[in-house]
């Protein structure tokens, strides 16, 4: 009966192997089910990012913050913020809703840090406090030879802003038209003008303004006319303009600009004039122009080879202004 024995000993054997492994594989399983059931806390992510913030001085802008951040758990959030300079901008928390308040002309990075009570995530943006329309009107006399204008009419006096010449202002006092054209101006362009951010109306043609367009333009968001030309400035044509979507008129015609087209441009979905004829702009058309859907004028003759696509597309949207001007790429 040996190999009875040994056949059941084996048997045994691996029976009683097999009853000592189920403790450990079951509570195996058993963690397995808990991490897959429960899972591990996670923390708070951003969501897009928080745009730059200009607020006035004195004033105060707020933002919500519930839509820049979420909690993969489903956890509550709370938000804490710090402004890295309170002397330009100081920022105040109430529930999910930040506030900003401008004190001096300047920038000051802004830090939110939202919570679940374990783990936080943050962002930063920029807060941009302008200087006061005053100040501006200022810079740019001192800058442009103010003492020489044709007209200078209450300039940097104590009389309301709409008493000097070529300034016109909204019922806050806020500047929204500034006219100096054909006024002997000389100089460049001070970038601070870019803070007069109620502007709708600039026309500073028929000067002798020189140096590149300042990028800072692109902040003048209300601006709806933007009239440059018979200048002699020079370079090429910020990209930062793009952001103007309220201009509806962008005239630099007749100065000395160099270089390519920003694509930027095509971002101007409320332009109804481009002229941008008796300059030194080369290349391509940018097919983004086809992007201007509100465009009625548009003149590029009298360049240093700028040309429009010659393509279908390129015809097709042509043939909807009213008036155009300017050769096809070969």
């Amino acid at each position: 009966m040996p190999v009875d024995f040994r056949h059941r000993d084996t048997h045994r054997h691996g029976t009683s192997g097999a009853l000592r492994l189920a403790p450990s594989v079951s509570v195996l399983v058993a963690v397995a089910a808990w991490v897959v059931g429960c899972g591990e806390t996670q923390p708070p992510v951003e969501v897009g990012s928080i745009p730059e913030l200009r607020v006035e001085v004195g004033g105060t802008e707020s933002t919500g913050l519930a839509g820049y951040f979420s909690d993969p758990d489903g956890d509550e959030l709370s938000y804490e913020a710090s402004s890295s300079n309170a002397e330009v901008a100081t920022v105040a928390i109430s529930g999910d809703s930040l506030a900003v308040t401008g004190v001096a002309s300047g920038s000051a990075e802004v830090t939110v840090t939202a919570s679940d009570g374990s783990f936080s995530a943050t962002q930063d943006f920029t807060a941009i406090v302008p200087l006061a329309d005053r100040v501006v009107l200022h810079i740019l006399y001192d800058r442009l030879g103010g003492d020489g204008w044709t007209d200078n009419t209450n300039w940097k006096t104590d009389k309301p802003l709409d008493e000097w010449h070529g300034v016109s202002t909204d019922s806050g006092g806020w500047v929204v038209d500034l006219d100096l054209s054909n006024n002997s101006l000389t100089g460049a362009i001070p970038p601070e003008l870019g803070d007069l951010s109620n502007l709708q109306y600039l026309d500073l043609d028929e000067n002798s303004l020189i140096g590149e367009i300042p990028p800072e333009l692109g902040n003048l968001a209300n601006l709806r006319i933007l009239q440059l030309d018979h200048n002699s400035l020079t370079g090429e044509i910020p990209s930062e303009l793009g952001s103007l979507w309220d201009l509806r008129a962008l005239l630099l015609h007749g100065n000395s600009l160099t270089g390519a087209i920003p694509p930027e441009l095509g971002n101007l979905s409320n332009l109804l004039h481009l002229h941008l004829h008796f300059n030194s702009l080369t290349g391509t058309i940018p097919p983004d122009f086809l992007n201007l859907s509100a465009i009625k004028w548009f003149y590029w003759h009298r360049n240093d080879g700028l040309c429009a696509p010659d393509t279908n597309e390129f015809d097709y949207w042509l043939h909807q202004l009213t008036d155009w001007q300017g050769p096809r790429c070969d």
